[in-house]
């Protein structure tokens, strides 16, 4: 039984030099730079398809190999919510989903960017209550309709902080 264990040891080893393949190692909280392809705003309220690539070589744990090449994609999700009446800002939130390694695998990533814009939150309600109500003015009450900022996340802004969350053997070329 040793010998037969022994024997497909050795004819593992001898396979993967004759493929010229290695494997690295890339654990759970590597740190991974994404760059934004794409504008997006809030006052299109998702309609935009938001793009994203690796900015940096990743290398394996040892530093040996790259394992994620620079300009890979990587899939994104956005909310976006669009600016409303009484004042509510626009907002959006990016939550980076995925890329490829090199040798195909999928590579899950944790993190995202989120923002918003300004909130007119106070003044509609204090201008159109305080001023409307105490004049018995109606047109004043058309303030409650002023809308908040709409925000925008202009392309090659860097999202940072993104990691890899869980551990891969990943295949390489040498």
């Amino acid at each position: 039984m040793k010998k037969f264990f022994c024997i497909l040891v050795v004819l593992t080893v001898i396979s993967q030099y004759s493929a010229g393949q290695t494997t690295g190692n890339l654990s759970s909280g590597k740190i991974v730079a994404i760059r934004l392809t794409s504008d997006i705003y809030s006052k299109h309220n998702g309609k935009d398809i938001v793009t994203a690539i690796v900015e940096s070589d990743v290398r394996d744990d040892s530093n040996n190999y790259v394992v994620i090449r620079r300009g890979t994609p990587v899939d994104i999700e956005a909310t976006v919510k669009k600016a409303r009446s009484v004042g509510k800002a626009g907002e959006i939130k990016l939550n980076c989903l995925n890329t490829t390694a090199v040798d195909g695998q999928s590579i899950r990533l944790m993190g995202g960017y989120n923002t918003e814009g300004r909130n007119k939150r106070g003044i509609a309600l204090g201008v159109s209550l305080g001023v409307g109500i105490g004049t018995l003015c109606l047109p004043v009450l058309c303030v409650m309709c002023m809308k908040g900022e709409d925000v925008t996340i202009p392309a090659n802004t860097r999202l940072h902080n993104i990691v890899i969350d869980d551990t891969y053997r990943i295949a390489v070329k040498e």
